[in-house]
């Protein structure tokens, strides 16, 4: 069971580009993963800076997580130190709705090093597609990929420790506006796979998005296990 908060800026659609039109989002997510029987829980804050106007369609990103675990390690502390960019490849308007596509690609950073985060520099790449206002309705469609190369034991919480094998994580966002644009339900799919031994977690929940002002937005969901096979 996971369950997770976050307060974000909203970011920029379509930002011009040149160093004087940056715009930076700050954000953070506080999600608590619980685990069965007496195997805890783990806390994750996680800030995140957004950059955005460097050039159009390209956006920079870090993130640095801070690990509280009364799960195996019974530590706290820094986890990797995530840096990235996504850069739009495609929007434009089709007869389902308006589509576009983000890649996106960077690496973890070892910080702290220990059991909340690794010894390696681990790569990931992957894509984000959006579709909204599906066949001119209300909903949005978003599904996430990643594939991260891990080349040594590296700390992943839904898996509540380490693991030094490749994962794929996808995530698909089904959203619709419940009270105009302030507020938005949406159905999160979550997967996370290890490559090899092949360890599988898929996590179905509800989450809502409320949006006070244009600049602000705070989220609160829950991801309820449905299916895993851990070794």
């Amino acid at each position: 069971l996971v369950g997770s908060v976050a307060m974000a800026g909203t970011p920029a659609p379509s930002p011009e580009s040149g160093l004087g039109s940056l715009k930076l989002d700050l954000g953070a997510e506080a999600a608590l993963y619980n685990f069965k029987g007496d195997g805890g829980s783990i806390l994750a804050v996680v800030p995140e800076l957004r950059v955005h106007g460097i050039a159009e369609g390209l956006v920079l990103f870090a993130e640095l997580p801070v690990y509280s675990d009364d799960n195996l390690t019974n530590t706290t502390g820094l986890g990797d130190l995530r840096l990235g960019a996504s850069v739009r490849v495609m929007q434009e308007a089709t007869d389902f709705g308006a589509a576009w596509l983000d890649v996106e690609g960077g690496a973890e950073i070892p910080t702290a090093g220990g059991e909340l985060g690794s010894e390696n520099v681990n790569p990931f790449v992957g894509f984000v597609f959006g579709l909204n206002d599906i066949a001119k309705s209300e909903f949005d469609f978003t599904q996430t990929f990643e594939y991260k190369f891990v080349g040594g034991p590296a700390f992943n919480p839904y898996l509540g420790g380490q693991t030094d094998a490749d994962i794929i994580f996808m995530r698909t966002d089904l959203s619709v506006p419940v009270w105009g644009n302030a507020l938005v339900g949406a159905l999160t799919v979550k997967q996370n796979y290890t490559v090899d031994p092949g360890e599988q977690q898929l996590f179905v929940g509800p989450s809502v998005v409320w949006k006070p002002t244009d600049a602000v937005s705070v989220d609160f969901g829950v991801d309820l296990p449905v299916w895993q096979a851990l070794q």
